[in-house]
């Protein structure tokens, strides 16, 4: 079970497994990287998101907030993922996802 977010609105997602498990979605300088856990802290804090509803269509998409960069949310532009703030309507656009 994840624990709620400080604003109770979305779960907290992060990578329990040893360093030898399976890669993660890891935020590093503001890039998104995939990445065996390390065991640190600062890896737990940097691998961790908020599932939110979708910023650009909160029925049916679902963003994710950065843990540890408050207001930032993973967003996919030239084949890659950054982690940045969604302040435009482009922005929301990208930091929207769906399950097919």
């Amino acid at each position: 079970m994840s624990p709620k977010s400080p604003e109770g609105d979305g779960t907290r997602n992060t990578p329990e497994a040893p360093s030898s498990a399976r890669p993660s979605l890891h935020r590093k300088d503001n890039e998104v990287w995939v990445e065996k856990d390390d065991g640190t802290a600062a890896f737990r804090n940097d691998a961790g998101f908020y599932r939110r509803a979708g910023l650009a269509d909160a029925a049916s998409g679902v963003s994710f907030e950065s843990y540890s960069g408050a207001d930032r949310y993973p967003r996919h532009y030239d084949y890659l993922l950054y982690t940045q703030p969604a302040d435009t309507t482009l922005a929301r656009a990208d930091a929207t996802f769906y399950a097919e």
